[in-house]
């Protein structure tokens, strides 16, 4: 069974979706439906913790790349925080680093963006209509 918890406004500047156990097959349907929410409200920023997934189907890899794609589309960036042993293993082979910035935890995720996207953040919060 995989547990998934979504956390919305975190210090990351977006979601926070961790998911817990196994992200089988039966459990593909449930996170797609998940991740298709989160993604309807247009986050520029999110990251999914995966550190306690042990293990992850093929499928469920192919939902967070879809996930991500629609994130990306609108030049926003995923995290995939946490990742270890056979998953980090999974996520390496496939090559997830040239989607997912790849971070060991959440508190790290700015760190792993870099200045570059911490400083077009600011950009863009400052280019934000102001109300008045």
């Amino acid at each position: 069974m995989l547990a998934i918890r979504i956390q919305a406004g975190t210090a990351i500047g977006g979601p926070l979706i961790t998911l817990i156990g196994d992200a089988s097959l039966a459990e593909v349907d449930r996170l797609s439906l998940e991740l298709r929410r989160v993604q309807s409200s247009h986050p520029s920023r999110a990251a999914i913790d995966v550190s306690g997934v042990s293990f992850i189907a093929s499928l469920a890899i192919g939902t967070l790349v879809e996930f991500a794609s629609g994130v990306r589309t609108r030049h926003g960036r995923v995290a995939l925080v946490g990742a270890q042993g056979m998953v980090l293993d999974a996520f390496q082979r496939l090559r997830m680093d040239a989607l997912f910035t790849i971070c060991p935890t959440a508190a790290a995720v700015e760190q792993c963006w870099g200045p570059a996207q911490q400083a077009q953040s600011v950009r863009e919060a400052s280019a934000a209509p102001q109300s008045l």
